[in-house]
């Protein structure tokens, strides 16, 4: 019944960036460990600003702003270089030191900065305790794109499905959230039955299917992001969900693969932003279905190549109107298995369909980004 052969092959060639649909909703915080957290001090702040604020005595020395701007830049390039990696989204050792390290070099330079709270709160992976830290960093730098994506993601960690809209609406307005990953989050869901765990990879392609099932407020879709799974309150609401979460701090392929055999009896829905890496080891009871492939495959080939067929006609293939933007071009890749599954699976592909299925891989294929 089942052709393993091509679902193994056509897991070589996704792409990746690089919630819920019933968001939990807890306003509880669950204060467990984190990698920096008493062993660092905390940026310094008056004791209004919350009950947990540490005070700290002003240095003699005077501040060096610009070697405090540098520390920043340092400490958001080696955020930015952890998330690259294709087997981990947690950083890793090493660079969790790096990371250590900038913070603490950036709050000895300019110790009363509210920045230096954005960074031990990134510092310590979606932590929620440390959220009252962003929150005075927001009221210092209110545009700030990295600071938006940290308070939206806190949003997202903690279940408030209300602050996280308003916090992707103002990333939005200010056109920091990409209308690409809009436009694709919306044909992810379309992808995906109900009744499903929805796992996507990383921050954005999160934010944008988070978007998509807010909207939709009778989806029985449970999203569930491996890059927020960093999160100690995240976790705790997955849980209360009645899935379970393996203890094993960094999630990684190892991680994924507990995950998933920690859960036998769910429906899982893998978006193909996830690398490759993670896939492998279930490659052989994976179906593509649209933009994710379904595990484990209760479909028989009739139906597999059905729903693939309404999907192929449905689809946006990242045509929503907007003006194409180059930095997710690649996504349009995700597509072409729904597509080479139904040619697979045709016996007979009649002249209708193949006009159908050729405009198709025409359309990933011809729609560039303009030139700059």
């Amino acid at each position: 019944m089942k052709n393993n052969r091509f679902y193994l092959m056509v897991i070589v060639g996704v792409s990746s960036f690089g919630i819920m649909a019933q968001i939990p909703k807890n306003n509880s915080s669950n204060n467990e460990y984190t990698p920096a957290q008493g062993k660092v001090a905390l940026p310094l702040y008056d004791s209004t600003d919350s009950k947990d604020a540490v005070k700290y005595e002003l240095p003699v020395a005077p501040t060096n702003r610009l070697e405090h701007e540098k520390q920043i830049q340092l400490f958001n390039t080696v955020k930015e270089n952890s998330r690259k990696n294709l087997e981990s989204r947690s950083p890793t050792v090493k660079q969790q030191s790096e990371l250590l390290q900038l913070y603490q070099n950036a709050n000895k330079n300019l110790p009363s900065d509210p920045i230096n709270g954005a960074m031990f709160y990134d510092l310590n992976n979606y932590n929620a305790s440390n959220s009252f830290l962003l929150d005075r960093a927001i009221k210092a730098k209110p545009n700030d794109r990295n600071l938006l994506e940290l308070w939206a993601a806190n949003a997202f960690v903690v279940g408030d499905s209300v602050n996280l809209i308003s916090r992707m609406n103002l990333l939005d307005s200010l056109g920091f959230f990409p209308k690409d990953v809009q436009c694709y989050a919306h044909d992810v869901v379309s992808s995906t039955p109900s009744n499903s765990l929805l796992v996507t990879h990383g921050r954005w392609d999160s934010f944008g299917v988070a978007q998509e099932l807010i909207k939709n407020t009778n989806s029985e879709i449970v999203l569930v992001s491996l890059e927020f799974l960093q999160s100690p309150q995240y976790r705790k609401l997955l849980e209360l969900r009645g899935i379970t979460v393996p203890e094993q701090p960094t999630v990684d392929v190892a991680f994924f693969q507990a995950f998933v055999n920690a859960n036998p009896t769910k429906k899982f829905a893998f978006s193909m932003t996830i690398p490759k890496a993670y896939l492998v080891p279930f490659q052989n009871e994976l179906v593509p279905l649209g933009l994710v492939f379904m595990y484990p495959n209760s479909f028989d080939e009739e139906l597999i190549l059905e729903k693939n067929q309404a999907l192929m006609k449905s689809l946006h293939y990242l045509d929503c109107g907007n003006e194409a933007d180059a930095a997710f071009e690649s996504l349009k890749d995700n597509y072409l298995p729904m597509i080479e599954t139904v040619e697979q699976l045709s016996d007979k592909v009649s002249k209708e369909e193949r006009s159908t299925i050729d405009a198709k891989k025409s359309k990933i294929k011809k729609r560039k980004a303009p030139e700059r």
